[in-house]
């Protein structure tokens, strides 16, 4: 096996590209969909706030400890579905926060990915989840202190948990590890799960990371080491950039070969061409960012996706907004990405933790995710808070420049863009996607007085409500192509739990007003009906002779769809086969008489109900 030096040539799986498959995302401001981050970026919307008091009280600690007591935080933390993973609720109540959210995150993905529950079960996938904070076992250590350590104590607590826990919900085979490389940790998840796909250790992988807010201890070491900004505002690149304000998230992404992902048919959100990890070794310190590093580490990224400088547009740096920071990695940027640009034609730089913050372990996978919108809409936001370029930085004549609107990005090609993460102990990962390939079979033409269909289901009513919000949202985001695809997986791709809500509409007015109607679980009643899922038979199917069919209605339905015409071919065979009569003589009316007996009408009208 070749080495990825740059002369020769490696076997084409180890330069496959990765598919993204499926996604899931928790990020302040209610961030819950792509859709939902794109708006939220778009808008340079303000989610930072002051420390819950439920967090920790910011103005009893010492002053000065923590250099600003401001943060975005995420809502119902405290909040899990417990049962849907087999969890028993003293379990979960000692359970690290981060393994509940990112086992519902990572699991959104999956869904999102269009396979059933029953799918995963058994299968050769992988589970990479990046984890940095251990708030929750300190927590437990001044709160319960030795005599409460249980029986769930170290599944509850250890990080390795956070990945196995998933595995065994959902019976995966594939490797299974949880990675700390402080905040590239969820982007070297990424990274390691495009290798295993890539090694050919699994079919589909699981990566991500998560990270909450729940003491102040590393807000206290970060003012100390003056990384928090005594501002309390996240300026990357501007020249009042004095930090990082802190942040919380969850996110999670499903890999596939790119192969495998067309076989499948499955939806692609992006491509992932290459990626690289390297450290900083000896530097100015052990916290301290290695421009020569993080230069080799771009290169060594864009030359394994068989790309150019010029082929990429888009940078989602690691961005804190440091003094120091800002300055090496934009010049580590332009050595790469600037070869060949001018202001013509400049390399735009961005990065979200000016609207989302610091999210420590979540950093990386929320640029990723930032990126994927990027490539999929053609659009770069503008970068808030930028009133004057940090004129330390090496912005090369405009060959490297920051967006102060949102621009877009028409290109002849895929839209491409590179993701970085940066680690503060010196772990650096760099990640180059592009834009999904264009969809080669397009569905034929929902018929526009044709109803869609779509589902939300879930384990318990409360999680029913959130999956209904969930899909009013994408409806709402909607085009009529999108409305059959969205209809399409809910129905036929997704996993139909006890709770369950089917909304009917010939349009996204229609859906809409259908999803935000009357909330049919408020009084724990489902149509009419307790909802009791540990009691409910199993759906059967009628076929009854009760009523009459319209065989002009079927022979339509024949006419236009393909799979009632595969139905009804399958039937008539059989009715062939058996009685040695033609069913379509008896669905067009011809020969009536001649089969007007029960023995023909009984066939027919069973044929009709399938």
């Amino acid at each position: 096996m070749s080495t990825d030096s740059g002369s020769g040539t490696r076997p084409d799986r180890e330069m496959e590209p990765i598919a993204v498959v499926g996604l899931g995302c928790r990020f302040p401001g209610q961030v819950r969909t792509l859709e939902a981050l794109g708006r939220v970026l778009t808008a340079g919307a303000d989610v930072f706030s002051d420390v819950p008091t439920e967090r920790w009280a910011h103005d009893q600690l010492a002053p000065g400890a923590v250099a600003n007591g401001r943060g975005a935080f995420l809502d119902d933390i405290d909040r899990f579905d417990a049962p849907y993973f087999g969890i028993s609720p003293r379990e979960a109540g000692l359970l690290d926060p981060q393994q509940r959210l990112v086992l519902e995150v990572a699991w959104e993905a999956m869904a999102d990915a269009g396979r059933p529950r029953e799918q995963w079960l058994g299968s050769r996938t992988a589970v990479v989840l990046g984890l940095l904070a251990h708030d929750y076992e300190l927590l437990h250590a001044r709160t319960l202190g030795l005599d409460g350590i249980g029986r769930h104590h170290v599944s509850g607590l250890e990080a390795s948990f956070a990945a196995g826990r998933l595995a065994y919900a959902f019976d995966l085979t594939g490797p299974v590890s949880t990675v700390s490389s402080a905040c590239s940790s969820s982007l070297l998840a990424v990274h390691q799960a495009c290798q295993a796909l890539r090694a050919g250790e699994c079919d589909a992988a699981v990566a991500g990371g998560v990270s909450l807010l729940l003491t102040p201890d590393i807000s206290i070491f970060l003012t100390q080491a003056g990384a928090i900004a005594p501002s309390g505002r996240c300026r990357p690149f501007d020249a009042a950039a004095d930090g990082i304000v802190r942040g919380e998230g969850a996110g999670a992404v499903v890999l596939k070969r790119l192969s495998d992902a067309l076989a499948d048919q499955d939806q692609i959100h992006a491509v992932i061409r290459g990626s690289a990890v390297n450290n900083d070794g000896t530097s100015l310190g052990l916290t301290v960012p290695n421009a020569l590093a993080q230069a080799e580490l771009l290169a060594t990224a864009l030359r394994r996706s068989g790309l150019t400088p010029a082929d990429v547009d888009y940078v989602e740096a690691h961005g804190t907004g440091t003094p120091i920071g800002d300055v090496i990695e934009v010049d580590a940027i332009g050595q790469v990405y600037g070869s060949g640009r001018d202001a013509r034609n400049p390399l735009l730089i961005g990065s979200h933790k000016a609207v989302l913050g610091h999210m420590d372990a979540a950093a990386g996978i929320g640029g990723l995710l930032k990126s994927v919108w990027v490539v999929r809409s053609g659009t770069v936001p503008r970068q808030p808070y930028v009133e004057r370029l940090n004129p330390r930085v090496n912005w090369r004549d405009g060959a490297v420049a920051v967006p102060g609107q949102a621009t877009s990005l028409r290109r002849d090609r895929p839209v491409r863009a590179g993701v970085s993460a940066f680690g503060l102990s010196g772990t650096n990962v760099h990640v180059v996607i592009e834009a999904p390939p264009p969809v080669v079979d397009a569905p034929a033409a929902h018929p526009a007085e044709r109803p869609y269909v779509l589902a939300a289901s879930a384990s318990t009513a409360d999680g029913l409500r959130e999956q209904v919000a969930r899909l009013r949202e994408l409806t709402a985001g909607a085009d009529e192509a999108d409305l059959a695809d969205l209809a399409a997986s809910s129905t036929t791709r997704a996993t139909h739990e006890p709770y369950r809500r089917l909304v009917v509409g010939t349009g996204r007015d229609e859906l809409l007003r259908g999803l935000t109607g009357p909330d049919e679980l408020t009084d724990g009643t489902f149509d009419g009906h307790a909802a009791d899922p540990e009691t409910a038979a199993e759906p059967v199917l009628v076929f009854s002779s009760a009523h009459d069919w319209p065989p002009a209605a079927v022979m339509g339905l024949y006419a236009e769809d393909q799979t009632v015409r595969e139905a009804l071919d399958l039937i008539a065979a059989h009715v062939r086969a058996e009685l040695g009569w033609s069913l379509f003589d008896v669905l067009r009316g011809d020969g009536r008489s001649a089969r007007a007996d029960a023995g023909a009408r009984l066939p027919a009208q069973f044929a009709a109900q399938v």
